[in-house]
């Protein structure tokens, strides 16, 4: 039985909704405002689960760059509903359907765009929860190109992971990893946790986690990983070379932007391999060890967002039950207990993988 939710009828006739509202840096509360209303080419979205990420934390704290953030804004990029309206042009789409966003706004027509590279538009960057107001609410007003369906039996708190694993998978993609191959994955985190079942795709012989957050040991195994290594226990470019027999990794995908770390991993390398950085580091500019990367004749890449032909298929294998879901969501939480869910990240006192905000 599909769930059919009109505007006319939310909250017994209410003009209302709760919204997570961000006034500026250190300045946010849950407040009610009026209902989004949408346009002849947008639905109307009821959220049902949005995942919190590590840059909503830096929008609360003013430390994401201002070319990407506009204040007062609503977060929210990560976020799946039902469709409660449809505007005119909307035809694709009915009330009841069960959709996940693609938070990224392009114009569809300059050369990226038509690439599939959407985080690149040529129109500049404009986001969802970031930019425009995003899925930290009841409602959320969305352009109908963004909005993709789900089948029916899909978890909205999984669905609402297919922005994160995307990004995984973007870096992954890069790493080019082959058969038989060593690989590093550095952080085990949403996107590490998405990496991990993404490159186990590929078959690599080792599939290893470096990451200092012990309780998170049973969650790498359950998701692929043939090693856990913990470097504040044993030394991580000693650990890699006795696992590949000294021949080092031949990719290394960071999902933490530990810069020591990533700037570690060049001592562990195989020859001609590839640093995969997904993570954002806390300063703009940082080193790396040039000559060790020469020597190795080593690639060093970075990688933004996600394209839509990834996006697609991280859909898809959602789809196909390919990644455990339940493994990485770890806390479901109440818009109406927000704090908490920030809390919960911010201060790391109990496990947490991902934190879904179901309002």
């Amino acid at each position: 039985m599909r769930d059919v939710y009109r505007v006319g009828q939310v909250g017994n006739g209410m003009k209302t909704m709760k919204a997570f509202h961000v006034e500026a840096p250190h300045q946010f509360a849950l407040i009610d405002v009026p209902l989004p209303q949408i346009s002849e080419d947008e639905v109307l979205v009821r959220v049902g689960a949005n995942g919190i990420c590590g840059s909503d934390l830096d929008v609360l704290e003013g430390i994401r760059p201002d070319f990407c953030t506009r204040y007062p804004c609503v977060l929210g990029h990560e976020f799946a509903g039902v469709i409660a309206e449809c505007g005119g042009a909307a035809r694709h789409f009915r009330p009841g359907d069960k959709v996940v966003i693609d938070p990224i706004l392009h114009c569809m027509s300059c050369r990226n765009c038509r690439k599939g590279w959407t985080c690149q538009c040529e129109q500049g960057y404009d986001q969802l929860g970031f930019t425009k107001p995003g899925g930290m609410q009841e409602y959320t007003a969305v352009p109908q190109n963004l909005v993709y369906m789900l089948p029916e039996e899909i978890d909205l708190a999984a669905a609402a992971l297919v922005e994160p694993f995307s990004c995984a998978a973007n870096g992954v993609q890069k790493a080019a990893i082959q058969p038989g191959n060593s690989v590093v994955i550095i952080g085990l985190g949403t996107i590490g946790a998405g990496a991990l079942q993404i490159a186990r795709l590929f078959s690599p012989t080792h599939l290893m986690v470096v990451e200092v957050d012990e309780r998170k040991r049973s969650a790498a195994n359950k998701l692929g990983a043939t090693e856990f290594i913990n470097p504040q226990h044993e030394d991580v470019p000693s650990r890699v070379r006795e696992l590949t027999k000294s021949r080092g990794a031949n990719a290394v995908i960071d999902c933490s932007g530990n810069l020591t770390a990533v700037q570690q991993s060049f001592s562990y390398l195989a020859t001609k391999g590839r640093v995969v950085m997904i993570g954002i580091p806390d300063r703009a500019e940082f080193g790396i060890p040039f000559f060790q990367m020469l020597q190795n004749d080593a690639s060093f890449f970075a990688s933004a967002g996600h394209s839509t032909p990834i996006w697609s298929w991280v859909l898809d294998l959602l789809g196909n039950g390919h990644f455990d879901t339940d493994s990485v969501i770890t806390h479901r939480i109440p818009l109406t207990e927000i704090d908490r869910a920030f809390s919960l990240l911010r201060d790391r006192s109990e496990f947490a993988i991902k934190v879904t905000v179901c309002p």
